[in-house]
């Protein structure tokens, strides 16, 4: 057996971890399609580019309903925690605006009146918010065409795919490379035991 046979086993590794190289290319690039003998080549991802948008805002809209938001806008807990807030305008409305507006009715209007106007309109607040809120989420399932929104910002945002699944699948993809590489040494180890045994 000539000892030049014993290169097989090497270039079957270097073939097994080359073809691996050219499928992960072959994943990205060419990014527009090129017509060679009546066909047209294109990276698999940027050919299905659409339709992977197209299913990662189906997921992202379907898994984050509006009606989730609003369930958790109409929570009472939720309601509670902005009361603060509200009442703190309000006092601020019946105290300085509605004395800049209406200063002679303001002038009546003493702390007794204030705490009972403050009370009413933050019961009222209590019990306006959930359906205001209800209604603005009715509004804006009607209005906004989410799919579209979401569809555009990540058009937009051109991400390089190949960057990121280098960077955050780099070790994984060595790791596969080297098995690559280690199969394909393996099947030349067995086509030279084979030229040994047979020839």
């Amino acid at each position: 057996m000539h000892y030049s046979l014993f290169i097989i086993p090497f270039f079957a590794a270097f073939i097994g971890w080359f073809v691996l190289w050219i499928i992960i290319k072959l994943l990205f690039y060419p990014i527009k399609p090129i017509k060679f003998l009546g066909f047209k080549i294109q990276g698999i991802i940027p050919n299905k580019q659409n339709q992977l948008i197209s299913q990662l805002v189906s997921f992202i809209t379907s898994t984050f309903p509006l009606k989730d938001i609003e369930e958790k806008i109409i929570d009472i807990k939720s309601i509670e925690k902005m009361m603060p807030f509200v009442e703190n305008q309000i006092d601020h409305f019946i105290r300085v605006k509605l004395a800049e507006k209406m200063p002679i009715i303001s002038a009546f209007i003493g702390e007794k009146t204030i705490g009972e106007l403050k009370a009413v309109f933050i019961e009222e607040m209590e019990t306006l918010f959930p359906e205001l809120m209800k209604n603005y989420v009715v509004v804006l399932e009607n209005e906004i065409d989410l799919n579209a929104i979401i569809s555009q910002k990540i058009s937009d945002s051109a991400i390089n795919l190949e960057d990121v699944f280098r960077n955050e699948l780099a070790n994984e993809i060595v790791k596969a490379q080297l098995f690559a590489a280690l199969i394909g040494f393996l099947l030349g180890l067995v086509q030279l035991a084979f030229f040994y045994f047979c020839f």
